[in-house]
């Protein structure tokens, strides 16, 4: 959907997906404790969650000339885990 407004093209879109990670995704941790008695143990971090729900959603602006303007918002979620990002993205192009 394409709103026009004063020689300016407005595009909003969203977007919704998924990822998904095969492999490892931990990491061991090898902890060495030392005071009276020396102890050791290994714990592991998530380094990726096996799956996240991907979102987005944003506008781009087109003009009548060579700039293109976006803004956009975009996170993953899963594992309990977070990612997000907010865009801002100018081009111009001759």
């Amino acid at each position: 959907m394409n709103i026009r407004s004063s020689g300016w093209i407005w595009t909003p879109w969203i977007e919704v997906g998924g990822t998904g990670n095969v492999g490892t995704t931990t990491l061991p941790v090898q902890q060495t404790l030392l005071g009276l008695g020396a102890t050791s143990n290994v714990a592991h971090a998530l380094v990726t969650p096996q799956g996240t729900l991907d979102t987005g959603a944003g506008v781009t602006l087109q003009g009548s000339g060579p700039w293109t303007a976006k803004i956009a918002y975009q996170g993953q979620f899963g594992g309990n885990t977070r990612f997000t990002t907010l865009e801002l993205l100018a081009d111009f192009r001759w």
